[in-house]
């Protein structure tokens, strides 16, 4: 009997964790798609469309931005100015790491190709169109947490910031 229980124990504890490694890969391969939604919704070039992908009181650092930007509203805005530039952006690498089940952090690379040269007028302004096309390359974090009601994923926290040498290191989790 007491075998017979120490292997229930064993069996439960085992489907447990294999279920949690399942979501884990699941949460993992769902925020992947909630970033490449994030970038193809930048290509539509609609600030309320990207302001949507924020939580309400999300906070965002964005690349070409000297403050932060709290909220939907500002979000908005800074994407207004920021989508002026008709960015297309090509995510180069992400790494997903989940946080329980409701709270995940992307960490990763991308390049914006801009409309217009981009000249700063400090290291981190919105670029003044000067014709041709510019390419910048980034970094960003984001941090994404779950609604506990509708289930959709809502970015938090955003940073993003120009990279000054651009490493590539890794071939995981490449685009």
């Amino acid at each position: 009997m007491k075998n017979e229980n120490i292997f229930i124990a064993v069996l439960v504890i085992g489907l447990a964790y294999i279920a949690c490694k399942r979501k884990a890969n699941n949460n993992t391969y769902t925020i992947s798609r909630v970033i490449e939604n994030w970038k193809d919704t930048l290509e539509t070039g609609s600030p309320y469309d990207m302001a949507q992908l924020y939580s309400p009181n999300a906070v965002l650092l964005g690349t070409f931005s000297e403050q932060l930007e709290i909220g939907t509203d500002e979000i908005a805005k800074y994407f207004k100015s920021f989508l002026d530039y008709n960015p297309k952006c090509t995510l180069t690498e992400i790494e997903v790491k989940n946080e329980g089940s409701s709270i995940a952090v992307a960490n990763g690379y991308y390049e914006f190709n801009l409309e217009g040269s981009v000249h700063y007028k400090s290291q981190s302004t919105v670029p003044k169109k000067q014709g041709g096309r510019d390419m910048v390359k980034a970094r960003f974090t984001y941090v994404l947490k779950k609604n506990l009601f509708d289930k959709e994923w809502k970015i938090i926290t955003h940073h993003s910031s120009k990279t000054f040498i651009y490493y590539t290191h890794s071939s995981k989790n490449t685009y």
